[in-house]
């Protein structure tokens, strides 16, 4: 029969994307470096020609490979700080999520001169200290205003006894009343258009071929060349559409030896596994 299947080596399922520093290559781990839900992952590996012709008809006669080009797309679902971060092409992996609740305003106050003191109520909550940014929240008018932590008093590992923190921002004019009950909690700033810093990247994708095969692919150094996508909608789950090109190693990266004269390894294991 024409086009009959000599194997059950076919392609349907989804893949673990993970990010990491390029020294970390082999330490990446679905644990601590996926970035979560990716639907569509694209490898693409394309080879540039120079050919030689000759006659009337410009026959080829001799042709030599003079590039390659490998690049990876795929869509990321998931928006947490780690995954902006590498959609901007920033160091992801330094970002440690704030953890605990919001603490809350407990007397109204306003800003004066691009500053305002706020006394919160007792309780615990998030770790602030100075040279904190925050988030002070209305939760009536849904009015929010980022500023950073010039002082702290009397907010010990969490917990507000009598606690007051005093917000700036670089408003000099700015004149809004913060009610009682507002929350203020940590944020995370990500710098958006930045030129500063390339970052490179090390990348480790698994998948399972459809009888169970796993597929490993490890790209030892790699740049974002198209991360943040923002696209706020009812219609449907938005996500980033994540591109990344893989760079050839040299002598001074980790992993040149393995890697020399590759943008990375495709690894296709020989025994069948358990659907995941």
């Amino acid at each position: 029969m024409a086009g009959e299947a000599k194997t059950t080596d076919f392609m349907l399922g989804t893949a673990t994307v993970m990010i990491g520093n390029p020294e970390d290559l082999y330490k990446l781990n679905p644990e601590e470096h996926s970035v979560g839900l990716v639907k569509n992952f694209t490898i693409e590996a394309t080879k540039e020609r120079s050919d030689l012709t000759q006659g009337r008809t410009n026959d080829v006669v001799f042709t030599l490979t003079t590039g390659a080009t490998t690049r990876g797309t795929f869509e990321m679902y998931e928006y947490t700080e780690k995954n902006l971060a590498y959609a901007l092409g920033l160091d992801g992996g330094e970002l440690v999520s704030p953890e605990g609740d919001a603490h809350v305003v407990k007397t109204a106050a306003s800003f004066s001169s691009g500053a305002v003191s706020l006394e919160l109520n007792d309780g615990t909550g998030q770790d602030i200290e100075v040279g904190s940014w925050v988030s002070v929240r209305d939760p009536i008018s849904e009015n929010i205003v980022l500023g950073t932590v010039t002082n702290v008093s009397g907010l010990t590992e969490g917990t507000a006894a009598t606690a007051t923190i005093e917000v700036s921002v670089p408003d000099s004019t700015m004149a809004w009343e913060v009610p009682a009950g507002a929350y203020v909690s940590l944020v995370t700033v990500l710098d958006v258009g930045s030129t500063d810093v390339d970052r490179d990247f090390a990348a480790k994708v698994q998948g399972q071929l459809a009888n169970g095969k796993w597929i490993t692919l490890l790209i030892p150094k790699m740049r974002v060349s198209s991360g943040l996508t923002m696209a706020f909608g009812t219609d449907n789950f938005g996500n980033t559409p994540f591109e990344f090109t893989p760079l050839k190693v040299t002598p001074s990266d980790t992993y040149y030896a393995p890697f020399k004269g590759t943008s990375g390894k495709l690894v296709h294991d020989s025994v069948q596994s358990a659907l995941s």
